[in-house]
């Protein structure tokens, strides 16, 4: 069987939102069929050299293997190249033949504004006011994926760094089905303006955020360790929940700060149900991103090249 190859354009054409959250809540309550690992990375000789990393998993119960392999440079964002480019090669396991090679930029994305689709789920967020805090990929894609689940019935979008402009440039740039639902707004008091707000930077310091209003929700997607973090580490510590979709690898790398001294609730037991849903209180939800949200967006989309003819076998 003839490798696929699925491009960006494929990616969008195939991700199905609904599927691809609903994939990812099945996957966090039943954590236990998947085995993965910490990324593998290796740098360049110097900070204006590259790296590569690579994340493996596989799906136990949906006979998938997949391991993305990341390559990046901090400088490319200033030179005007994406900071990181990425595939995913997805295999089957029980063969050991590899299916499809998947561009990973997009399934990245996604994956990611599924796992905040999913908690913001979890926490009972409906048709609500959600704002989004970056003007990127991540931007893009969490607009799409949050309006078309019915989590977000209005987005409002700031840039995180380059103003008024840049917002509703992006706004403008977006499809007219989401546009419609989309305004551009100000950085400045964007957390008291929605129901919840969602940070989407690569920022390595923290971002002008105001503390959090009473029952707030803040969702960090950006950088979030101790050496580089988007977010203002005595913000985390002031909210009295903080969800991870990985809060071994949180207690780890902020040993000893106040952000990993409280109790931290995993996205994985609040799907199992293992776990209470807090209703109230200022909550922020921290996603670090594993390589089993990479393996169920794959498996999704892979699932619906072959459904549809769509795709590029390799000779």
């Amino acid at each position: 069987m003839a490798v696929l190859w699925l491009g960006e354009a494929d990616v969008e054409a195939l991700v199905d939102p609904a599927a691809l959250v609903d994939g990812l809540a099945e996957a966090f309550a039943n954590l236990a069929r998947f085995t993965e690992r910490d990324a593998a990375r290796i740098d360049g000789t110097d900070g204006a050299t590259g790296y590569l990393s690579v994340f493996p998993a596989v799906d136990h119960g949906g006979d998938l293997a997949s391991a993305k392999v990341l390559a990046g440079r901090p400088a490319n964002a200033a030179e005007g190249r994406p900071e990181i480019d990425a595939v995913v090669i997805a295999a089957e396991p029980t063969t050991g033949q590899i299916a499809a090679i998947l561009s990973a930029r997009r399934l990245t994305a996604y994956r990611t504004a599924g796992v905040t689709a999913l908690a913001l789920r979890l926490l009972g967020v409906t048709n609500a006011t959600i704002a989004l805090a970056g003007t990127g990929l991540q931007a893009r894609t969490h607009a799409r994926v949050l309006i078309e689940t019915g989590i977000a019935e209005r987005v409002i979008i700031a840039s995180a760094s380059r103003g008024m402009e840049a917002a509703e440039a992006f706004v403008a740039g977006l499809p007219p089905t989401i546009a419609a639902q989309c305004a551009a707004a100000p950085l400045a008091g964007l957390a008291g303006r929605a129901d919840a707000l969602v940070t989407l930077s690569l920022a390595a310091t923290p971002l002008p955020i105001e503390p959090l209003p009473d029952n707030g929700i803040l969702v960090g997607v950006g950088p979030f360790y101790p050496e580089a973090h988007e977010l203002d580490p005595a913000l985390v510590a002031s909210a009295e929940t903080v969800i991870s979709d990985h809060p071994e690898r949180l207690h780890r790398q902020w040993a000893g700060h106040a952000v990993a001294s409280r109790a931290l609730i995993g996205i994985d037991d609040l799907a199992a149900g293992r776990a209470r849903t807090p209703a109230q209180g200022r909550r922020i939800v921290l996603s670090d991103g594993r390589a089993f949200e990479d393996n169920v967006a794959a498996r999704q989309i892979l699932a619906a090249a072959r459904a549809t003819g769509r795709g590029h076998p390799l000779p």
